[in-house]
């Protein structure tokens, strides 16, 4: 009897150690569920702030998306704008520039029309389709001798008399200088006087020439190219009518001499100025 005692009193040991052991595995069990689900919370909670942030960006991204849609339509808006005020500043350039356009390179022929040349090769060479209003068309550079070549369309000497009277009332020292296509011989492009009754209707000339007497410049000029042409009455007229004395065979190294300025056969380039522009000039030759 005391033994079956002893039995159950030590299995009831044993269970109690086994109930214990299982509170205490249970206990465990617990913590670590409870620990899990901290874990989970946290886990949870950053979800939750990720899934905010994820909408944000989302909100971000389609407000970007719509202001690039935007600033995209003002890109195509502002690229017309643009075009259209290229087309409207090449307008303005060439209606600015139509006073002083030069091409090179433009092939000559006879009895051609320079001005129609001028806007073909406009329209094909620089692709410009706006109309340019030319006042007048000229070439230069060497020509050929040839009074009626293109190389003057109009009256070019009308328009420099004309730009001369505005600046001579305001100015003492005038100069030009270029090739006139002018051949004038020796004749003299100021006005003689030789009756005492009209020298006071010339006392202008006459200053004029006493101001190149005085700074020991020829009167008379001498000239290689003897020869004249209808140019050349027209520019000696420009000449006596305006007061300018060629510097061609009066002055510097070309005193006396009057050196040949095309193919070696001709006079058609000047330096003309006004007499007071003349003493200013120190030397004068042609090369």
């Amino acid at each position: 009897m005391n033994d079956k005692l002893t039995s159950i009193t030590a299995r009831v040991i044993t269970a109690e150690k086994d109930i214990y052991d299982v509170k205490t595995r249970v206990s465990d069990l617990e913590s670590n569920c409870q620990g899990t689900s901290n874990i989970f919370d946290e886990v949870k909670k950053k979800t939750d702030y990720l899934e905010k942030g994820f909408d944000k960006i989302k909100e971000d991204y389609l407000r970007l998306d719509t202001s690039r849609c935007r600033i995209a339509e003002d890109l195509i808006k502002v690229e017309r704008e643009n075009n259209d005020m290229k087309t409207k500043l090449t307008d303005i350039q060439c209606r600015a520039m139509k006073y002083n356009l030069i091409f090179t390179g433009l092939s000559e022929h006879r009895d051609e029309n320079i001005e129609d040349k001028l806007r073909r090769f406009l329209y094909h060479e620089m692709k410009i389709d706006q109309r340019i209003e030319f006042s007048n068309v000229h070439r230069f550079g060497r020509r050929s001798e040839n009074e009626n070549s293109s190389y003057c369309i109009g009256d070019p000497f009308n328009e420099i008399e004309h730009e001369l009277l505005m600046f001579s009332s305001d100015h003492s020292y005038i100069c030009l200088l270029g090739d006139f296509n002018a051949r004038t011989g020796e004749d003299l492009d100021f006005t003689e006087v030789t009756y005492d009754e009209f020298s006071g209707m010339f006392d202008l000339n006459d200053v004029s020439l006493n101001t190149l007497a005085s700074s020991n410049i020829n009167i008379l000029r001498k000239s290689m190219d003897k020869k004249k042409n209808n140019f050349g009455n027209i520019f000696l007229h420009l000449c006596r009518a305006n007061n300018l004395f060629m510097c061609n065979g009066r002055i510097g190294d070309d005193k006396d001499k009057g050196q040949f300025t095309c193919k070696n056969v001709s006079v058609v380039d000047y330096v003309i100025g006004s007499a007071n522009f003349l003493t200013l000039l120190q030397n004068f030759f042609y090369s």
